[in-house]
């Protein structure tokens, strides 16, 4: 293994409508903004990290004494990361609540306010994930990891307490796109390994 394939550094979180486009490998560069209706969740408390679990069924027959074959039969797919940026938006979307603003004006003080509990339907959204490593020529490439539909959540407890700060613990977990083929239809992850050519 190269010295260079490995991954240093915290990773971004961007939400999506479902069926939004991936960032263009070639013109988005690490860092940059992804565009369309990618939106940025802000800064992470604790890292981001990508859980990829698989349950099977073994086949056995009575005259063998070891399975003969094995199915997978259910796969789960989690990010967990801790929120650092308490906004109205980030709260919305792990408590599955509706966000409402209101604008400042004369008497009125500008105000966030999310409202939630109650429903049975979950919002569903596509997930991506920006991190970087950089190559034995110094070039920074980016890697992204993309989960097509998901929901989101809040994964314990929100804290305030006085020597930390406080954050949303978020569970991010990937649904089937079942209009993809077989094979494809829970996530992407793509390693930009090179420049384009010029020719």
């Amino acid at each position: 293994m190269a010295v260079s394939d490995i991954l240093v550094g915290a990773a971004k979180v961007y939400k999506a409508p479902v069926g939004e486009p991936f960032p263009d490998e070639t013109t988005v560069d690490y860092g940059d903004a992804w565009g369309g209706n990618w939106a940025w969740l802000g800064h992470t408390k604790e890292g981001v990290k990508v859980g990829y679990t698989q349950e099977t069924f073994e086949v056995e027959v009575d005259l063998l004494t070891n399975p003969v074959n094995e199915i997978i039969i259910k796969e789960v797919v989690l990010i967990e990361t801790m929120l650092a940026e308490l906004t109205g938006a980030n709260m919305a979307l792990g408590f599955n609540g509706e966000l409402t603003t209101t604008s400042a004006g004369p008497g009125q003080r500008a105000f966030e306010q999310v409202e939630m509990g109650g429903r049975a339907d979950i919002d569903k959204y596509a997930f991506g994930l920006e991190g970087f490593y950089k190559s034995a020529f110094n070039e920074v490439f980016p890697v992204r990891v993309f989960i097509y539909i998901a929901s989101a959540t809040v994964n314990g407890q929100l804290q305030f307490v006085k020597n930390n700060i406080a954050g949303i613990p978020l569970r991010i977990k990937a649904y089937a796109d079942d209009a993809k083929a077989i094979g494809k239809q829970t996530m992407a992850i793509q390693r930009i390994t090179g420049e384009a050519t010029t020719t």
